[in-house]
């Protein structure tokens, strides 16, 4: 299967016929094995990183935040990530991914995050916090889990240990268990970074 992708890619790459492409491809999506999703992810941001058509690929791939599969939703995510991360359309991310932040499916607000994450890993970007960190108080626990998550990716080796403390520390008081577990664990990993 990753052999009938890299094909698909050396066929159409740089043809102009990128989307013809991508529509053969999505079937990879389905695919059961993860290493098949992770080849994809590699073959589309090669076909459509700075070729200036990112804008065909990420239209096409939104309306997949909403799969039923969270494999689906996933792999989506990274690639619509790994496609506007310092490019062009970076500043256009907020639009893009409005409605899917605001959708009422738990699982589309996860991975329109997670696809945050993936565009603003490292950067310290302060308006993506001041969005993802509405998300902390979002009813359902794995969105406050997720969000919790992008904005350690976000800081994560930029200094801001402090900025993550304090923009983290309301959810130590979590309902639920597993995300009070996962902002401790956060925390000690800053400790830990702060120690080399």
């Amino acid at each position: 299967r990753i052999c009938s992708q890299e094909i698909i890619e050396f066929l159409f790459r740089n043809s102009g016929r990128e989307l013809e492409a991508l529509k053969v491809l999505k079937n990879y999506l389905y695919d059961a094995y993860w290493v098949t999703r992770k080849s994809l992810v590699n073959i589309i941001t090669r076909m459509y990183r700075g070729s200036g058509k990112e804008m065909e690929a990420i239209s096409f791939l939104l309306p997949f935040l909403r799969d039923e599969s969270k494999y689906v939703r996933g792999t989506v995510s990274e690639i619509l990530g790994l496609l506007i991360r310092n490019g062009p359309l970076e500043r256009e991310t907020v639009p893009l991914f409005k409605k899917y932040l605001e959708d009422p499916n738990k699982y589309v607000r996860r991975a329109a995050l997670r696809a945050m994450g993936y565009i603003y890993r490292e950067t310290a970007n302060k308006d993506a916090r001041r969005l993802i960190k509405l998300f902390l108080r979002d009813v359902d626990p794995g969105v406050r889990l997720t969000a919790a998550k992008v904005i350690f990716k976000i800081f994560k080796n930029t200094n801001n240990d402090d900025l993550i403390r304090e923009t983290l520390s309301p959810l130590l008081e979590d309902d639920i268990w597993y995300v009070r577990s996962t902002v401790k664990d956060i925390f000690k990993h800053l400790s830990g970074l702060n120690q080399i």
